[in-house]
């Protein structure tokens, strides 16, 4: 999945608006909307902003190889095994954004 794609789909699930992004982010919701239909390719400096409101690290946003898990991913089950479900609850929620 390429970034535009990726950003699309990590702010839909997150139901984040491009408004509401472009708000929180200080991008310009014009700049967002060519980088999320591909007419635009994001520099890094634009992309911290994104990736902070959208709850994920720049390599996330990024992307990574096919099969390879996020950071978060990684967390998330690392905590499972352990069966630290406290510790589960408290990523899932930071990661969505939950109160």
């Amino acid at each position: 999945m390429d970034i535009s794609r990726r950003m699309k789909a990590l702010r839909e699930t997150q139901g984040i608006s491009l408004t509401e992004l472009a708000r929180q982010s200080g991008v310009s919701r014009a700049y967002l909307y060519l980088v999320e239909n591909g007419d635009s390719q994001p520099t890094l400096r634009k992309l911290k902003p994104i990736a902070t409101v959208l709850g994920v690290t720049l390599h996330d946003l990024l992307g990574n190889e096919e099969g390879e898990l996020s950071a978060i991913e990684t967390q998330i089950i690392d905590a499972l095994r352990s069966q630290d479900y406290s510790l589960v609850m408290k990523l899932v929620s930071k990661h969505m954004k939950i109160p």
